[in-house]
């Protein structure tokens, strides 16, 4: 039943989930080890996307591919208003490949290319989007649902040691270039 409404709440796009098999049962994220070979290369490809991600840099394989498993890749055409500015943060995105542009109040902040992360301090603050994010090129990104995520890293603490790690040794670094 919730992977129906998961279909039919993502008409506009193409979406595949890391190992989306019937045997999942994606309420707790424990999913069956009986996986195909098209999941399996599914999720060997957001694994190594993730791995560019500064956040989820040093990560060793087994815990990137926990990442992958709680994991979705949605295709974009261009011109995909991907973030609204002041509507609620539950997600992280990584870009698989394409463009994306950063706004704030319509001003370009940065152009984002393949492995960078955006919506990250949803996972800093549980707070409404301050930026606006539209997809400039098609595009294939990878969203991560800070629940799971927050949920992952109470399961593999040292996991969320090093993305906490990462967070805040990226926010320092954009710190001390604003000086």
């Amino acid at each position: 039943e919730r992977r129906e409404k998961r279909k039919k709440k993502n008409l506009f796009f193409k979406q595949k989930t890391a190992y989306e098999i019937k045997e999942c049962d994606w309420s707790s994220d424990v999913c069956s080890s009986d996986l195909g070979l098209e999941d399996r290369l599914l999720g060997m490809e957001i694994t190594d996307v993730v791995r560019q991600g500064e956040i989820f840099r040093n990560l060793p394989d087994g815990d990137l591919f926990h990442l992958a498993r709680i994991s979705q890749i949605s295709e974009y055409p261009t011109g995909k208003h991907l973030i609204r500015d002041g509507e609620v943060a539950d997600s992280l995105y990584i870009l698989a490949d394409g463009e994306a542009e950063v706004r704030k109040n319509g001003t370009l902040v940065a152009t984002l290319g393949p492995g960078r992360i955006f919506g990250e301090m949803a996972l800093v603050e549980h707070t409404v989007r301050s930026t606006d994010v539209f997809i400039t090129q098609p595009s294939r990104v990878i969203e991560i649902q800070t629940a799971r995520l927050e949920r992952l890293m109470q399961n593999y603490p040292r996991l969320g040691f090093v993305v906490i790690s990462n967070i805040a040794r990226g926010l320092s670094q954009k710190l001390r270039g604003a000086k």
